[in-house]
């Protein structure tokens, strides 16, 4: 990933103020090229990343090339690979034990809970998505507050653990831009660049 911000152009910036600025890399094109990609007609494609998949491992597979991690990570808002990238399994493990203490604390503690629908008359009626509910909130409400002339309301607890499996494994569906555009958004980079 050495490579990521090579395409970047580099802006002079007098970041103490003292009339001494120096050359750092302009990263405010970021928001330019989703701009120009959301006005371009490409095809996107949905992917899945495997455990133990890199930005340029994809990149390679892809595009052709490993250097073109980035066209992956700018498609993608990913700005930090090793943040915005899904951990793998061993690496998921050791940041779970290392945040609460171990994989059962994890587990046995309560992340939120969610309201997944209303049963009225014997029958559940499903939300199309839950509704999180803050386990501070939660705490603060008894039991009958969850019952209504709607119904009573369905409600489940999200523990640490399968809260934070979920926000790794989002990470996983990303976007990629047919490659046979490639050579088009190679050029359209080189334009937003170029005009700046």
């Amino acid at each position: 990933m050495s490579n990521y911000f090579e395409v970047f152009p580099k802006i002079d910036y007098d970041i103490n103020n003292d009339g001494n600025p120096i050359q750092v890399t302009d990263t405010t094109l970021r928001f330019k090229f989703k701009q120009a990609l959301a006005q371009n007609k490409y095809n996107y494609y949905s992917y899945t990343i495997k455990d133990g998949e890199r930005v340029d491992i994809l990149a390679d597979k892809y595009y052709g090339n490993s250097k073109y991690a980035w066209i992956i990570m700018l498609t993608n808002d990913i700005i930090n690979p090793y943040y915005d990238w899904p951990m793998i399994y061993a690496v998921f493990t050791a940041y779970i034990q290392s945040k609460y203490g171990s994989i059962a604390t994890a587990i046995s503690t309560i992340h939120h809970y969610e309201q997944i629908g209303i049963l009225k008359a014997g029958v559940l009626i499903k939300y199309p998505e839950p509704i999180i509910i803050q386990k501070a909130v939660y705490d603060l409400i008894s039991e009958g507050v969850t019952k209504s002339d709607a119904g009573e309301s369905i409600i489940s607890t999200v523990s640490a653990y399968d809260y934070e499996l979920e926000e790794n494994e989002k990470k996983r569906h990303i976007q990629l831009i047919d490659r046979t555009y490639i050579n088009s958004v190679l050029d359209l980079v080189n334009n937003i660049f170029r005009n700046d």
